[in-house]
């Protein structure tokens, strides 16, 4: 997450596509799991979902973190979705 020195990271966009191999799914559970590495912190935001397109089964989550000055310069990030889909 470089930028130029002494700035901080103010937004973070994530986009996430789930796929369903079976479109009779209507509820699940999924969450995205945000870990600072440098500063040992994470961040966790749960989603239920209630049905499924029956058009490929795809669901395209977005999600806008909004983190001011929670983030610098060089700071080792990692993103996770997880789903119980």
């Amino acid at each position: 997450m470089a930028q130029s020195s002494g700035q901080h990271v103010g937004y973070l966009r994530l986009v996430a596509i789930l796929f369903a191999e079976d479109d009779k799914i209507f509820d699940f559970l999924s969450h995205i799991e945000i870990v600072n590495k440098t500063k040992d912190t994470k961040w966790i935001y749960y989603k239920r979902f209630n049905g499924i397109p029956k058009t490929k089964n795809n669901i395209y989550w977005f999600s806008l973190w909004r983190f001011m000055s929670e983030l610098e310069d060089y700071d080792q990030m990692s993103c996770t979705v997880f789903s119980d889909l």
